[in-house]
């Protein structure tokens, strides 16, 4: 299984393979200052996505670790 770890402003996301479905699945696995849609601070971010591909999983994922997707 492969794994990425990608490193932004306000987040750190995980990016590993599904050898066996063939996806990739990014995993919020650091959020600092996480609040959820009414303001109220969050113990953790519970985001997650599958894709296709690593070059779509880091493009997307990269703007949440950067803040601009919660």
């Amino acid at each position: 299984m492969a794994k990425l770890m990608l490193i932004g402003k306000v987040a750190q996301v995980e990016l590993t393979c599904d050898d066996e479905a063939g996806e990739w699945i990014a995993t919020c696995a650091l959020h600092a200052h996480y609040r959820d849609a009414e303001g109220r601070r969050k113990a953790a971010c519970t985001w997650t996505y599958r894709f296709g591909t690593v070059e779509d999983a880091a493009d997307y994922a990269s703007d949440h670790a950067d803040g601009k997707v919660h």
